[in-house]
């Protein structure tokens, strides 16, 4: 029982505790708070209202409150300027507590559902509203039968008819039968100043810019409704800063027909619109005229019942040449005495414009590497598509990346828009894709040509924000390049051309060769040591071939010696293989690539060197997709376009990686020495014999004026003059063989044979016979360094 008890006491002390309020049933609250001046008269502006909601439907069918007024009064019955709307006056004694009655009545209704309401004065600050639960039958309202309660969700409206005495003005509300919330609830709020000027924010700029936003606002409401006449407001600048005002308006709801701009343009007198605006001749100082009535020659202010904002918008500020790098302000002045005096800081000068930098250190690249996503091979010519500028669709391959080139604003504007940039990288560096950073939306037709990268700038998508560009290149280096990998970024959207390092171009292998003494014309000789030495594992790649290619006038006599003396490198020994077309080429397959620095040496290499041969040194073209896979090879590629493959895919029109000396020809053959296979051909037979090998001419042999002709380019060929040394001109009918430094030419129809600079007359014509052209066998071996016999017995001509 006892505890039973104790229990009681506890909730009901708890109880006492919670103020009765709690239990109320009201939601209140006020309608515009007015902003005005610490003595206003709130009926002359958008007058507060307070509201208080029956929205749990408690109210019973009689409610009193008191309102109570606190730094103000209640309009009293013998206030002329009392007035419920600020264009309906009641004259000079109205019956104030009736007419506020009436008014909240009028407000207070919903639907059919309304209350009769009673307001009786008790004092200046204080007044007593009670309201009973009505119907409103047409225009009538007929209290409700006793025991009807005010409808839920009902919400009382009372206008606030009080003039102001401070700075904050507020009601407080007190229940009689605590149904309604208790509580005090701001109705307005007075200043002591009449305006209050500001900027919206600043700005980092380092050419014309413009500046944020200039707002001259009303703490009270008309506080710039009492000067009269034309006054002005003045604006001016540090020392060599000039205002642009092509773009300025004045706007905002101060401004006379709301919604209207009044825009700062300067005509030909030096004023604006009649006179509204002047500029001072140097442009730092711009006074903008303003007025309360009807002068001409400046901008209209009107009244309102709120306190309103005047806006200076679209201002430009133009930094001179000798400006200063720094903080900039504006002096804001007036000759309204209402209007405050302020220094508003703009923002701060620089006079700088775009970071490029690289964002780390430059990365190694290999010449004549090439790692890609797609195979040229299968893409070119098939009808799909590749975006260069904006994906991978190249290579991603950490191999041929550079460092991440890094493009920012110093300065938020100094990145010009609609305007050009162009980043360029040496011509022996080919871009193959482009990796962006997250923010590139201010990129515009982005474009890949070759060894440049070009785009357009666009608007920025947060115009408050820098733009900050990062690009990753990845490129195609031409084989054996070496040297810094320079980008130069230029372009119209910038202030001046910068240069950076992205990468280093190294050459994978090392190639090196000792120089022997040989003799032209003579076959079985040795040329010197040839050695490949990688810069780092894995230079030489696997699966693919080394190619070592002789001077033309040269030929491989066998397969050299090739062995691996360091590292782990794997050749194919079994496979190494001199080209069945191109006697002067030897290919050497890799089977596995290293895993530590290897070199390669090529030793006994015997070769057969013509007598047309030239004197002085002999290099090696050192070539082969293992160590330069970015070659055009018109043989691997003959699928695919010669121009698509360079322009596009990041290949090279080079035909070795390196060239290595290893013999010098330092004697013409002598009659001690061993000739070169001599060739032979017999009348009307196609097959001719070169040595021990048999050959198929594209024309046989014939007699014409007693002569023995032959095809031109089979002669040309059996004395080791490649195919590509011999071009026909369709347009003068004109074929041309080049062997060593000696060129011959023949017209087709002519007799003249021309050999060098000299000229040779002919006993015959050259002609076409099947599509070839042919000549008498004695001029052209002689044209071609070797000698013709005729063998008459067996319709034979050899030539030596």
């Amino acid at each position: 029982m006892k505890k039973r008890i104790s229990l009681l006491l506890v909730l009901a002390l708890i109880i006492s505790l919670v103020p009765m309020s709690a239990f109320a049933a009201s939601d209140n609250y006020v309608n515009g708070p007015a902003k005005a001046k610490k003595d206003a008269n709130l009926t002359t502006m958008a007058v507060p209202v307070l509201n208080i909601e029956n929205d749990k439907g408690n109210f019973g069918h009689e409610e009193t409150v008191t309102l109570t007024v606190k730094n103000g009064d209640w309009l009293g019955e013998d206030d002329t300027n009392y007035s419920k709307n600020p264009t309906v006056r009641y004259g000079a004694d109205p019956a104030f507590a009736n007419d506020l009655a009436t008014e909240i009545e009028n407000l207070s209704k919903k639907g059919s559902d309304t209350v009769i309401a009673t307001v009786y004065r008790r004092s200046d600050s204080r007044i007593e509203l009670t309201v009973k639960a009505a119907t409103v039958a047409g225009n009538t309202a007929t209290e409700a039968p006793s025991g009807t309660k005010i409808a839920k969700d009902l919400v009382l409206q009372i206008p606030m008819w009080v003039i102001m005495d401070g700075e904050l003005a507020e009601v407080q509300v007190d229940s009689k039968t605590d149904r309604i919330t208790e509580g005090t609830y701001k109705i307005g709020s007075g200043s002591t100043g009449d305006t209050t000027v500001w900027i919206e924010g600043t700005k980092t700029f380092s050419k014309i810019e413009k500046i944020k936003d200039i707002f001259v606002e009303e703490n009270s409401v008309g506080a710039l409704s009492d000067f009269s006449g034309r006054k002005h407001i003045k604006l001016k600048l540090n020392k060599d800063f000039k205002f642009d005002i092509s773009a300025a308006k004045v706007q905002g709801s101060l401004v006379a027909s709301n919604g209207t701009l009044a825009e700062i343009t300067k005509d030909g007198s030096g004023n604006v619109n009649g006179g509204n605006c002047e500029l001072s001749s140097d442009k730092e100082e711009l006074r903008i005229y303003i007025t309360n009535g009807n002068d001409l020659g400046a901008i209209k202010l009107q009244n309102s019942k709120y306190a309103e904002k005047l806006e200076i918008t679209g201002l430009k500020v133009n930094p001179g040449k000798d400006a200063k790098e720094g903080k900039v302000n504006i002096s804001f002045t007036s000759n309204v005495t209402e209007i405050e005096s302020k220094t508003l800081e703009i923002g701060e000068y620089a006079d700088y414009k775009v970071n490029i930098n690289a964002d780390g250190e430059p990365k190694e690249v290999f010449s004549g590497r090439y790692e890609t996503n797609i195979d040229p091979e299968k893409k070119i010519g098939t009808g799909n598509t590749v975006d260069l500028a904006t994906d991978l669709a190249l290579t991603s391959d950490e191999a041929h990346e550079l460092q991440k080139l890094i493009i920012d604003e110093k300065v938020k504007g100094a990145w010009t828009n609609d305007k050009s940039v162009t980043i360029t990288f040496p011509s022996w560096v080919k871009i193959l894709s482009v990796k962006r950073g997250e923010d590139y939306n201010f990129m515009q037709s982005a474009d890949i040509d070759k060894n440049e990268y070009e785009f357009n700038m666009g608007g920025c998508t947060d115009n408050d924000k820098k733009k900050k560009l990062e690009l990753t290149f990845y490129v195609s280096v031409e084989g054996g390049k070496e040297g810094d990998i320079e980008a130069i970024v230029s372009g119209r959207a910038l202030d001046k051309e910068e240069k950076v390092v992205l990468g280093k171009a190294v050459s994978p292998v090392k190639v090196e060769g000792e120089v022997a003494k040989i003799k032209a014309g003579v076959r079985d000789q040795e040329i010197g040591k040839i050695t490949m030495t990688e810069v780092k594992a894995g230079a030489i790649q696997e699966d693919k071939n080394i190619v070592l290619e002789l001077d033309t006038d040269m030929d491989w006599d066998d397969e050299p010696v090739v062995k691996v003396t360091k590292g782990d490198l794997e050749i194919d020994e079994d496979d190494i293989k001199i080209d069945k077309n191109d006697k002067n080429v030897l290919i050497i397959p890799v089977d596995r690539e290293s895993t530590q620095p290897s070199t390669i040496e090529i030793t006994k290499s015997r070769v057969k060197v013509d007598r047309a041969i030239a004197e002085g040194s002999i290099k090696v073209e050192v070539k082969g997709n293992a160590i330069m896979a970015n070659s055009y090879d018109k043989d691997a590629h003959e699928n695919n376009t010669k121009k698509d493959l360079l322009d596009d895919y990041g290949f090279f029109n080079n035909n070795y990686y390196a060239k290595v000396e290893v013999a010098n020809v330092i004697t013409p053959a002598d009659q001690n020495t061993t000739t070169a296979e001599a060739v032979k051909f017999v009348i009307g037979n196609a097959e001719y014999q070169v040595g021990e090998t048999v050959e198929t001419a594209d024309v046989a042999p014939y007699i014409k004026d007693g002569r023995t002709m032959l095809s031109l380019s089979t002669v040309a060929k059996a004395l080791g003059v490649p195919q590509e040394n011999i071009l026909w001109d369709g347009n003068t009918r004109t074929v041309t063989i080049r062997k060593g430094n000696v060129y011959t030419q023949v017209v087709i129809g002519s007799n003249i044979l021309k050999v060098g600079a000299v000229e040779i007359p002919m006993d015959t014509v050259a002609e076409i016979k099947e599509g070839r052209t042919c000549l008498p066998v004695s001029y052209v071996a002689t044209a071609l360094g070797a000698k013709a016999e005729w063998d008459g017995a067996t319709r034979t001509v050899t030539i030596k």
